[in-house]
């Protein structure tokens, strides 16, 4: 029966689309970008490979995090140990989840508490996102350590117009009930944007086979406010505040019917402003951020770590054809347990950058960064990319070459039972070249993009010194492809394909667990009526290793969904996940769920 209905989904690829993948589309008005150049630019006019989800993309298709939002966008690899709240980590063509940066409003994710200093999406959720932007390949030299992989960049909305107000109600399986509600408007002088959201799951067993469910809880408080005295400067304030409780299956080794429980919080603030000098020839950006996390466990051990961010950007317009972004960045990292740990590192960046374009139709940046880690030592970047638009066939044609690094965490220098204060960054230099095509104006729209990174000084633990160490090398390559349609006004059809080879060095093969070589993410949009929207999506997943000996099959998942604007104000959806009740593991020996059902109302007033 699986094979049947693969068969169907690779066979009628143009007829069904992806999930998530909105970027690379002729549909809507060009897209403006920020992550690639840290300055908004058309996606048009970027050598790097971005993709963007956004805010309509989050509600039109009930995506209700940011995991959901990001994992069938091209290159990107998913696993999570069990249900909701379970441990979650995002690969970018083939890296380790470490090596992958995320932010929020500019506001560092990734997890000081974390041994790996690895960020964790299971508890963020998508409310007031205004777009996602997934940026691939190595990007240190414009956002330091971390960012070999890619980048993850979730900005909020602003607020604007009339004040109006929403609330959301949500039920559906495993006992499952969500609301949310929240308020936003502006004007010339100020705006704001808050929400508060409620999640709560019984959930099912984080381990294959136990008959205790393993629930979870999430409250997320989010405001954004915006104060622009005058059209050449303005300040914004960012609050998030993220209280989770949930159940897992732990031990050593994990029990299936382990009653353990967590409870973790998540704060981010920023506060950023901004100034326009010189009829907008010179413009400075200054921010403050503040990210903190704590979890305590049931069995008496409590972790808690805060980052300190502090960056000053200056984009300077040379000309019309040719803008120099120049800035520093620093950041102070914390790190204490409940055992007598307490670690703290500093670290210093410096950046530049230049953008050139040619005749509107090249163009092209070049990028070198300078950074100084307090313990171990210090790294230099450079990032290349190019763009060139032949407009008369609709083609676009695009390279990057950049180097990566990743600072080790405080965990790995400082633990007294694995840790080495001798480690020093990681390091990374990969390259891409692609074409897309416009194969039939507003019509159809398609793509393939090569890609290849080497890594070496690889940290992973050793099992026989028992400690962190540095000795191997890793490559990792593949192709993305894309393909987007529009054979009607009121039907999508996308389709993207990432094949990927890892070859790891270590004896632990680390970097090749839960990557499958093949990986398909597909969907339809149909506007029936006016008022009814109906998508369906597939998401197929090839064999991955998970350990010496240990092999995750394939599995095909795939969900249904609906909208329908019963009025102006009113939204009633639902939708079904796992339509035909794949069994299949994205970790080994955790669960996954089954077939389930969600219906929802939105009222906005």
């Amino acid at each position: 029966m699986q094979k049947w209905i693969l068969g169907a989904v690779l066979s009628g690829s143009l007829l069904i689309g992806l999930r998530a993948e909105t970027t690379n589309t002729v549909f809507a008005a060009e897209r403006i970008v920020v992550t690639a150049t840290k300055t908004p630019v058309p996606i048009d006019h970027v050598g790097s490979s971005v993709s963007v989800v956004t805010g309509s993309d989050i509600e039109r298709y009930q995506l209700k995090n940011v995991v959901d939002a990001v994992q069938t966008t091209p290159g990107i690899s998913f696993n999570q140990s069990g249900g909701p709240g379970q441990q979650s980590s995002l690969y970018i063509r083939g890296s380790k989840a470490e090596h992958v940066k995320i932010f929020i409003d500019g506001i560092p994710v990734n997890d000081p508490t974390s041994p790996v200093r690895q960020p964790d999406l299971a508890h963020l959720t998508a409310d007031d996102i205004e777009q996602i932007e997934i940026l691939r390949g190595p990007q240190s030299t414009l956002y330091g350590s971390d960012a070999i992989g890619g980048v993850i960049n979730i900005r909020t909305k602003h607020g604007e117009g009339p004040p109006s107000n929403y609330f959301d109600l949500e039920t559906g399986s495993y006992r499952t009930l969500r609301t949310a509600g929240g308020s936003q408007g502006g004007n010339d002088f100020a705006n704001y944007c808050a929400s508060i959201s409620r999640y709560e799951t019984a959930g099912f067993s984080a381990l294959k086979g136990g008959t205790e469910d393993d629930g979870y809880k999430n409250t997320t408080i989010h405001s954004r406010v915006g104060i622009t005295p005058s059209e050449y400067a303005g300040v914004d304030f960012v609050f998030r505040h993220v209280d989770t409780k949930g159940d897992y299956d732990g031990g050593f080794p994990a029990t299936p019917n382990d009653p353990s429980r967590y409870d973790a919080d998540q704060t981010y603030f920023r506060t950023e402003g901004r100034l326009s000098l010189f009829n907008e020839i010179w413009e400075q950006k200054g921010g403050l951020a503040i990210t903190e996390n704590y979890r305590d466990y049931s069995w008496g051990g409590d972790y808690a770590g805060k980052i300190l961010h502090a960056d000053w950007q200056n984009n300077i317009v040379l000309n019309e054809k040719n803008t120099l972004t120049a800035g520093t960045e620093w950041e102070n990292e914390d790190y204490k347990d409940s055992f007598g740990g307490d670690y703290e590192n500093q670290t210093i960046g410096l950046y530049l950058q230049d953008q050139f374009n040619f005749f509107n139709r090249f163009f092209t940046t070049a990028g070198i960064r300078h950074e100084e880690h307090e313990q171990a030592g210090n790294a230099n970047t450079y990032r290349l990319t190019s763009a060139y638009l032949l407009d008369e066939t609709g083609t676009k044609l695009k390279t990057s070459l950049g180097t990566g690094f990743r600072s080790p965490s405080l965990y790995q220098l400082h633990d007294p039972y694995g840790g080495n204060p001798k480690l020093r960054p990681e390091k990374s230099l990969g390259g891409e070249i692609g074409l897309e095509q416009n194969l039939i104006k507003d019509q159809l729209k398609g793509g393939v993009t090569w890609f290849q990174t080497w890594l070496k000084d690889t940290t992973s633990y050793d099992n026989s010194t028992y400690s962190y160490v540095q000795s191997a090398n890793v490559e990792t390559k593949g192709f993305e492809t894309f393909l987007d349609a529009k054979p009607t006004d009121n039907l999508k059809l996308n389709l993207n394909y990432t094949y990927l080879l890892v070859d790891d060095k270590d004896p632990s093969a680390f970097y090749e667990r839960r990557k499958p070589k093949h990986e398909i993410n597909a969907r339809a949009d149909f506007q029936a009526t006016e008022k009814l929207n109906l998508y369906l999506s597939a998401t197929f997943a090839g064999e991955r290793n998970d350990g010496p000996g240990v092999t995750l099959d394939k599995y095909l998942l795939l969900t249904t969904g609906a909208g329908f604007q019963l009025t102006k104000n009113l939204l009633i959806y639902g939708r079904v996940e796992n339509l035909t009740n794949e069994k299949y593991e994205l970790v080994d020996g955790y669960g996954t769920a089954g077939i389930s059902a969600y219906a929802g109302t939105k009222l906005v007033f």
